[in-house]
């Protein structure tokens, strides 16, 4: 079972079986094992020698944090209580939640995200290059700022940015994006954002699923050059 949609829409789920609610008591996370530490230290400092030679102008890395599982949800059953978090996460904001359920005791994958990859409205595509970011304060209007004239967020912005309009010009006759991006405010993070725009050459050879399978992955889940950056995450991270 796989669903997909708005935030607002999340609670359309509660109408799938599942066990009854009960609320969300994940055991704290331990931080990162000793091992584990030294695995992400080793990755880090692979992904700067990268860097240095030139292999590598960006790679989005990552790492597994586990937790205990909630009390009182069934084994394969929807967690509502899980989707309904992810609801109030992005209640009132463009972002998108989404569930898979396998079946057959095998788990509940959900998550969201407050960027689209690729959206077509008749001859008009729009697409988001959501990259630049710091942890959201207190003064977190003092942080956009900065976050608006940072060096290095403008620079890893303008990498994913332009590797969206790259993918999108093949297929359009004008692509444009703002001259200088703005800030999108999460509850938790503030991100660099551009909106993407173009117009398709040929309506019937434009399919959405062409456009994302052009543009994914993005720079901004991946890293560039996009074929480099794969590579290196299969050659260093441990997560499957």
């Amino acid at each position: 079972l796989g669903w997909q949609g708005t935030a607002g829409q999340l609670r359309a789920l509660e109408a799938l079986p599942h066990a009854p609610e009960s609320p969300l008591h994940p055991q704290p996370s331990p931080g990162l094992q000793p091992e584990a530490r030294a695995r992400w230290d080793a990755l880090v400092a692979a992904a700067l020698a990268d860097f240095e030679t030139g292999a590598l102008e960006k790679v989005v890395a990552a790492r597994r944090e586990p937790l205990e599982a909630l009390a009182g949800v069934a084994r394969g059953a929807v967690p509502t209580a899980v989707l309904a978090a992810l609801d109030g996460a992005l209640a009132g904001r463009s972002g998108v939640a989404f569930g898979l359920c396998p079946g057959g005791g095998a788990g509940v994958f959900v998550g969201a995200t407050p960027e689209c990859l690729v959206r077509r409205r008749g001859d008009g595509v729009e697409a988001d290059a959501l990259a630049g970011s710091m942890p959201r304060g207190g003064g977190w209007e003092a942080q956009a700022a900065a976050l608006r004239t940072s060096e290095k967020d403008l620079r890893e912005h303008g990498l994913v940015r332009d590797a969206v309009v790259s993918a999108l010009e093949p297929w359009c006759t004008t692509v444009a994006h703002p001259a200088v991006p703005t800030v999108r405010v999460l509850p938790t993070v503030l991100h660099l954002y551009s909106r993407v725009t173009g117009t398709l050459r040929d309506t019937t050879s434009g399919d959405v699923l062409a456009l994302a399978d052009a543009l994914h992955p993005t720079p901004a889940v991946c890293g560039t050059p996009r074929e480099a950056a794969r590579a290196f995450i299969a050659a260093h991270e441990d997560a499957p």
